[in-house]
Formats: structure tokens, sequence, C-alpha cells
């Protein structure tokens, strides 16, 4: 076991997890079982001596509240099948391996270091009956030895669990669960009908049975007893018990039928809870309540008369979603179908056939699926399709933050093709579309003495008031690849909802919507830029020296031309002149280049037509006007500063040429580093609103870049943006000259005998009146030669020292903390430097095409990106699948509440004595 204080990254982030649920407990209150003691929560730990530890509903708070751990994503909450929150205790108990009734941060420790392997359910269920069979060995004075589950010789031949204690488990919470019958009707059906498994008398069990006696399992005791190793119970849970609750259940409830020749047959309300019972862990909701057999009349059976073979096409339908799922999904691959295709490409049973039965690298070689099976598919998707379109909002559950995603769900997506093509085709370049929530889960609890008597008069009054869907549902209603994939596939919505969660993140990202500048959403990426911004600055400077030279210069007296300027600079102040007030200038990069490209960015998102995803030209001119106003508040100081440096030589007196930057700041104050501040707002304004809207267009209609359409560029290469920067830049420097002319007159001092100049108008007048119209454009050409070699260069720069310095996962959004409680962690394959990371979900099996010569449209047949790194492990998700195992092996497990788990736990105790 580890101790708290061994904090690597992951042991610390578990340690703040546990202690965010955690209580206080003292030593009196440790020798109590848990049903007896409260307990002070965490945060008043100071205030008392004990220690921290989590009881069964610190627990399962814990869990269940993983899906906020993170606030961008929420942990597969959106999945259709139905998990309740109950079995996540027999997690808690099998965790608790000596029974203390509590969970120590060494034992949550372990259950980390369990969710690390592959097999993790396995081995926690394996932990849940092992306890049992620890008990009875230290009742015996035997003690069992810890398992390394990390040894790589591990089988699970050799994970032994005692038969006997095994069934005496399982018929000992099914004996508690019954005894609440008169207060569950769900559980009192159970009884009445006998709907539980007799684990004594099961007549496959003997096949697992395994005996051997103390000494080959390294025990002190001569007795041969049966066993069964945990291959056998996942072996058994696979095949044999799965059909013998199908034949429990049908022989339980079915009944003579005389119409039919008194044929065994079970209604549709007896069906659709059998199959919640045993199978709602597994499958999506819709499909059961899908389940209608009055709509097709190529099925025999009827809404009150289904017979075994009918339910055993079902259950074997359900067994190979998987494998249909694939089909589809390969369907998708080989044809190169966009999203949007997927939600309007029609499969019809012909086409279906056709994909089942291609000649070359089938995914069915071994399966294959009969016309009945084939129709009551098609039936159960159509009928979906159907009731779909006629939910409300009000019958959709969700519970996501993001407004836009929760609107798409009550709306557009739920009520199927009442939206346009266009439309879809609009909302599918921003979100990625979503499927239906689930409904409601229908109580139905039909009594076997009833059953033949009024349940077809019950469908038939169900049926009509809530619509009657027609004869034939596949008739006048094409079924597309998207509505099979809501059936066969439950955690389809929970992969949609993921894949928008991921494409909002990405629109968020400083990443994926800066314009030209390096990203700033992380330091390294800050302070590369910052690096890079200065070597950028430092290399054209001399450009923008002889241009303030320029400008500054009333009369044709002293500088004749731009190469005049040059050589006169470097004859009377050397070289070092060239480079006169560039302390200022680099201390202003990276703050005015970040408050720019980051307002930019924020009023572009604002900004932006949230149906349509596209933004107004005037919206990307306002956008570029508000980031240009916001830098002038930190550029307006630096820039007066600046330019008196530059121009210190120009004045006749010792005291003039020994002015620095600090003296400057002196003389000014506050108020006088804001002279001319209403100059530089009409010079930076209107840089701002021509330069990102010049520079968006340059990339999206010269080099065809939009990362929305999935027909052109996501990404460009840096030689790409240099030149739509170099392109942009050109005649916003240009047409702002008048704006800088003046803004840097009204900064510095007129030397003796010239006009001082008494604000911005009366600036321009006295320049027009005294120059000419040409004065206004002095220094232009040093204006466009310096701004865009200067994006250029610090991009050049910013390229090289990544490659120096690279970081871990760059170029990969979630390398970046997105929120201080969690970091993201991108996808282990790294993607070409120049590119937009692709951000995608679902159908793991078909990643790799990512990276090969086929280039994939649909988003969804793309690699998933996981949001959990190593320091935080998404709770919910694997203790779902942990549930899911325990519900294979026996659905009483769903019942797995606080009273159940105290009584296990007494059951210990006494088995201890």
């Amino acid at each position: 076991m580890e101790l708290i204080n061994s904090m690597s990254s992951k042991r610390a982030r578990q340690v703040e997890i546990f202690k965010r649920f955690a209580h206080v407990i003292d030593e009196d209150q440790k020798r109590l079982p848990p049903y007896e003691y409260e307990l002070t929560d965490a945060d008043q730990f100071q205030e008392k001596t004990g220690d921290l530890i989590l009881t069964y509903n610190d627990f399962i708070h814990l869990i269940t509240s993983s899906q906020s751990l993170h606030s961008a994503f929420t942990d597969h909450s959106f999945n259709l099948n139905i998990i309740p929150n109950a079995t996540f205790g027999c997690i808690f108990f099998a965790l608790d391996t000596d029974n203390k009734g509590y969970l120590t941060i060494n034992d949550w420790f372990h259950f980390n270091n369990l969710l690390a392997f592959d097999n993790y359910q396995y081995i926690l269920l394996f932990e849940f009956f092992k306890k049992f069979d620890k008990a009875f060995l230290e009742r015996e004075g035997i003690k069992m030895n810890a398992i390394n589950y990390g040894d790589k010789s591990l089988s699970f031949d050799n994970l032994l669990i005692n038969f006997n204690q095994l069934k005496h488990v399982l018929n000992f919470l099914q004996d508690q669960v019954l005894r609440n019958s008169d207060k569950d009707a769900h559980i009192d059906f159970i009884r009445r009908n006998k709907l539980v498994l007799d684990w004594n008398n099961l007549p496959f069990l003997k096949y697992y049975e395994y005996y051997c006696d103390g000494k080959r399992l390294g025990l002190p005791m001569n007795d041969v007893l049966p066993y069964i190793s945990l291959n056998s119970m996942i072996t058994m849970m696979q095949n044999d018990l799965k059909n013998e609750k199908l034949r429990l259940g049908f022989e339980k409830l079915s009944h003579a039928d005389k119409r039919f020749n008194n044929t065994l047959t079970i209604n549709k309300n007896q069906l659709v809870y059998l199959l919640k019972l045993f199978f709602a862990h597994r499958i999506s909701q819709d499909v059961f309540d899908s389940l209608n057999f009055t709509n097709n009349s190529l099925i025999s059976s009827d809404n009150n008369h289904i017979t075994y073979n009918v339910i055993k096409d079902i259950f074997y339908l359900f067994q190979h979603f998987d494998l249909l799922n694939q089909a589809l999904v390969k369907y998708v691959t080989v044809n190169d179908l966009s999203d949007s295709a997927l939600r309007e490409h029609e499969i019809s049973k012909q086409v279906l056939n056709e994909i089942l039965n291609c000649k070359y690298n089938k995914v069915n070689n071994i399966i294959q699926f009969s016309p009945s099976q084939i129709n009551i598919l098609f039936s159960v998707v159509a009928n979906a399709k159907q009731k779909n379109k006629k939910k409300t909002k009000g019958e959709i559950k969700h519970h996501h933050k993001d407004s836009h995603i929760d609107d798409f769900i009550s709306n557009e997506y739920s009520h199927g093709n009442n939206i346009s093509k266009r439309q879809l085709e609009i909302f599918n370049a921003y979100y990625q579309d979503m499927a239906n929530a689930v409904d409601d889960e229908e109580d139905i609890y039909c009594d076997k003495d009833d059953r033949g008597n009024n349940g077809f008069l019950e469908f038939v009054l169900q049926f009509y008031s809530s619509g009657n869907i027609g004869q034939n549902a596949t008739k006048g209603n094409y079924l597309t690849i998207e509505d099979f994939m809501k059936i066969i596939n439950p955690n389809y919505l929970n992969n949609l909802v993921h894949s928008m969660e991921i494409k909002r993140l990405q629109q968020n990202s400083l990443y994926s919507t800066y314009y030209f500048f390096p990203i700033f959403d992380s330091l390294y990426n800050f302070g590369l830029g910052s690096i890079a911004g200065c070597i950028g600055a430092t290399i054209v400077y001399p450009i923008d020296m002889v241009k303030t030279r320029m400008q500054a210069q009333r009369a044709v007296s002293r500088y004749t031309s731009y190469f005049n300027c040059f050589t006169k600079i470097i004859s009377r102040e050397g070289f070092k002149g060239l480079y006169s007030g560039i302390g200022p200038q680099l201390v202003g990069v990276a703050p005015e280049k970040a408050i720019k490209l980051t307002v930019n960015d924020f009023m572009r998102n604002k900004l932006t037509d949230s149906r349509t995803g596209k933004i107004h030209i005037n919206n990307e001119i306002l956008s570029g006007a508000t980031a240009g106003m916001c830098q002038v508040i930190f550029t307006n100081p630096l820039e007066i500063v600046k330019i008196r440096l530059q121009v210190k030589s120009e004045y006749a007196t010792t005291a003039a040429k020994d002015i620095t930057a600090i003296s400057i700041v002196r003389q000014l104050r506050v108020t006088g580093l804001y002279k001319g501040v209403v100059a530089c707002l009409s010079r930076d304004v209107p840089f701002s609103a021509v330069y990102f809207p010049t520079y968006s267009h340059i990339k999206k209609d010269i080099f065809n870049f939009d990362p929305c359409d999935k027909t052109k560029k996501h990404s460009l290469k840096t030689w790409e943006l240099l030149l739509a920067g170099a392109l942009a830049g050109m005649p916003a420097a240009f047409l702002t000259t008048p704006f800088d002319v003046i803004k840097t007159r009204l900064q510095m001092d007129p030397r003796k005998g010239e006009t001082k100049y008494n604000g911005i108008f009366h600036a321009a007048q006295t320049i027009l009146r005294e120059e000419s119209f040409k004065s206004f454009f002095k220094g232009g050409g040093a204006r466009v030669l310096r701004s865009s070699p200067q994006f250029g260069f610090t991009l050049a720069a910013y390229e090289m020292f990544k490659n120096l310095f690279p970081m871990s996962q760059d170029g990969h959004i979630g390398s970046n903390n997105i929120n201080s409680n969690q970091p993201l962690s991108g996808p282990s394959n790294t993607a070409n430097k120049d590119e937009i990371p692709s951000i995608t979900s679902s159908f793991k099996n078909v990643a790799n095409a990512q990276n090969s010569s086929v280039r994939i449209q649909s988003s969804l047949l793309r690699d998933v990106v996981d949001p959990y790194s190593n320091t935080y492990v998404n709770y919910y998700y694997k203790s779902c699948e942990i549930a899911k195992v325990f519900l294979d092996l026996d659905n009483n497990f769903s019942s797995f509440d606080s009273n159940m788990y105290y009584r296990f736990y007494d059951e210990i105790k006494n088995s201890q004595q």
C-alpha cells in the first residue's frame, strides 16, 4: 500500500479528490459498525482528531459526482443504458478488504491502482467474492496472501473462488432483496413469479467446478473443495447464464395460448419487462421502448402473442449489436461518408444485407442474421424514429451545462427529419449532431394470472392514445445510418455529446482561434511566444527607428530618404543608435500581442452566429477594432517613451541626449504617459479593424482554410500563415500611416521654433498648412516593411524554439490546464506541428485510419480524444463498466444500497466468528 505522503502528481490528484468527499473518524468510532456513528466533514478535520475515511455514501457520492469533477466533460453520463447507482456499492464492499466499514486513503490508492489494469472490472468482481473466502479462512486461522495483479504471469485460471461460498453469497443476496417485496412492487412481482435464479440447482454449474485441495492453493488444509476460476465465471456469464435468464423468464411468464394451438407465448409488456430486468445495463433504453410487433407484417407475432423464437431472435440481436455497429462503421469508412451523410444516408434492408454479405473484408464471417432478425431490427429502429419525433421538450432528459447542446437535444435533433438537410449541415459544421435522450422507464408489472385477459386491451388503449404509428413503420420513413446507431450503440449519445464538448473546447481554445500570432493558452507557449516576439521586434527595429525619424521631421532638412536617414544614424550615432529606445518596445511586445489577439478572439466568438457558425463582415471589423482599442491602454505609455528615446539625438542640448526611459516616466507621470492617446486610438483601432478581417479572408479565400468545413483545409503551413499575415499587414499598415504621423508628432516635444500641437485636429491642420498632404504618409513604406516581416520573423523564431525546447504532447488541445481542477491530455499520437489537431469522437477501431493515406470525412470515425490524463481517472465510466459485470452475474446487485451493504457487512462479521 502507498502512504499518503507519497506525493507524485497522480497521487496528489487522488488525495485531493479523496479529501473532497471524505469524513473524519476517531478511534472510538472505528470500533463501531458503520451504521452506528455520525462523522465529521473533512473540512473540519483540523478541529477534530482522527483519520480521513470514505463511508459507503461518501464513495457513492464521489463516483456519481465524478461526472462533474471536470468542468468541460460529462464523463459518460449521457450513456443510454441504465446503471443504478446502488450497484457501485459492490465496489465499495470489495475495496474494504478488511471489512472495516469504511475506506482509508490506502484503500483509495488501491482502487486507483486496480483501475489501471486492463481487466479491472473482473478483478473487482473477484475481490468481492474473495472477501468471503478470506473471512472463512481467517476463522480457521489461515491468512490469505495478497495477489499481485501486475504480475504478467498471473492467469485468471489461477484466481479461484470457493464454489460453495459463491452460491452462498448469491443466494444471500437474493434473500435480502426479496425481503423487501412487501415494500416494492417490482421485487414483489419477481418473488411471485419466481424470476430468480436457483444457484443451488443450475444444471450447467457442474461443468465449471474445479476440485482441488488446500495444499495446491498454498493453504494449510487437506480438504478437497469445489472451486471456480475467474475465467470460468466470465465464460459462464457470457454464455450459459444469459441463456438461463432468458429461459427462466419465458418459462415463468409464458402461458399456453389457445388461439395458437396452445403454443407458449408472452405479451409485449412482459417481454419488455424481462429484457429490462436482465439487459437494461447493456442495451439502449430506446430499444425497449420501441418493441412493437404490429407495425411489420413480416413478423408472425403480435404484441399480445410473442413466441420463444422471436424472443431468442431479439436476444441474438442484442448479443451482436456491436458487430452490426462495426459493419455500419466499416460501410461509412469504405464509402468515405461525411457526418451529414450519416444523418441522411438511407439504409434499406437490401443495403444492410449487402453490407453483411460482402465478399471481401467482412466483419461477420462467423455470425449470420436471419430474415426474421433483420425484420425485427428494422421494426425497432423505425419505431424509435417515429416515437422520438413525438417527444416534447419536457420529455427529453439532459443535464449539460452548455445551452447550445441542450437546445439542440431538445429541439432540432429530437424531431429527426422535421429540420432540413441544410440546417443539419450547418449545425454539424460546428457542433456535431446529437442523439435522443432517454424516456422515463415504464413500470410494467403484469401478474401471471392476469396476462391472458387484459394485456391486449391495455396495449390497444396505450397504443392508440399515443398515436398509431402505422401498420408498417418502415414504409414512407427512410432509416438512416444514424437511426441505426442510436439503437445498436448505447454509447452513441454520449459519444456525440463528448464530440460537441471537444468541439466547443476547441472553439474556445486560444490555439484554434488565434488568427496569426502563436498561441498563448499555456505558460509554455506564452513564454516562447514572448521570446519569439522580442526577436522579431529586434530584427525589424532599425526600420521602426527610420520610420520615426522620418515622421518626426517637419521639413526635408535632415533626411531626404529612408536610406539617407539610415546611413546618417549609423554615421552619427553608430550601430547602437539604430536600437535607441528598444527597451520599451521589447517590454510591450508580449502584452500588446496577447491583449490584441485575446480580445479579437473573444469578440469574434461572441459575435459569431451560433446557428450558422458564420460571422458577418461588420462584426469582424468590430472585433478587430475592439482589440485595437484595448491594446492602447498598455501600448500608449510604451510608445511615448520609445518615441522620445528614438528622437533624443535630434535635440542639441546635452541634457536631452542623456534622457532615459526612467527620466521620461518621471517627467510625464501617469497622465503624461497617455499624451496622444486619441491619436493612438485613431491608429490602432483602424489598423486592427483592417488587419484581422483581411487576414481571416486571405486564409479562407486564397488558401481555402476553414476548420468548420470538412471539404476545406483545417490547418495551414507556416509559409501560408506567413504570406497571409504579410499580405494582411500591408494595407492595414499603410492606410493608418496618417494617424501614426499625428501620434508621433503629439508624443514628442517640438524643437525650438516649431509649432506646438494642441490636439489631434490642430496637428492635422498644422501639418496640412505648413507642410503638405504628402507628409501624412511619411514613413508609410517603412511601416509596411516593418509590420509584415516582424510577424514573419516572430513566427519563424517561435517554430524554432518549439523544436529546440519541445513540450510533451505539444500541439494538441489538452497540453494546457483548461481549468485549475483538471489537466486535460490529448491523444498520444503526434500530429503535424503545422496543423490544428483534429478533434473527434467515437469508434476507436478505425482510429488508425486517421494516419493512413485514406482520409475519413466523418469526424465520428476518427480517433477519440481522451480528456483524462494520468493524474485523473474517469471514475464514473470505469465504475459503470464494473457495475455491468456484477449485473451480468445477477441483476439483484442493482439493489446493493446502504441497507444491503450493512447486511453484507454483518454477514462477513458473523462468518469471522
